[in-house]
């Protein structure tokens, strides 16, 4: 996953530079299975404290760049479900109030930390 240029400038504009920074961070963890995205975890590999991965990913979040689904599976076993692509996350978003979608989405994409 990567931004095209025009993706960068409406990020950085949205959000700032430094969630910039942090969410192309976010995709280079992408393709690691049971990343968490951690603040604590994604502050030392950046170099920065928890609070600003914080900040910054609440800005993500609210410019709909990052979105977590937590849940359990049938079998009880907990998972987090990360969308990194506004695209998704306005679909993910439009249907999150039905439950019954939620918990074949979980289970479709089921991954354990």
């Amino acid at each position: 996953m990567y931004l095209l240029e025009k993706e960068r400038k409406d990020l950085m504009s949205s959000c700032g530079d430094a969630a910039l920074i942090l969410y192309e961070y976010y995709l280079k963890k992408a393709g690691i299975d049971g990343y968490t995205y951690q603040d604590e975890l994604v502050a030392r590999g950046l170099g920065w404290n928890s609070h600003k991965v914080k900040q910054n990913r609440l800005k993500l979040t609210k410019e709909q760049y990052f979105l977590q689904i937590n849940g359990k599976l049938n079998d009880k076993r907990k998972i987090t479900v990360t969308y990194l692509h506004p695209q998704e996350i306005h679909e993910v978003n439009a249907l999150i109030d039905n439950p019954e979608f939620v918990s074949r989405l979980l289970a479709e994409n089921a991954v354990t930390p």
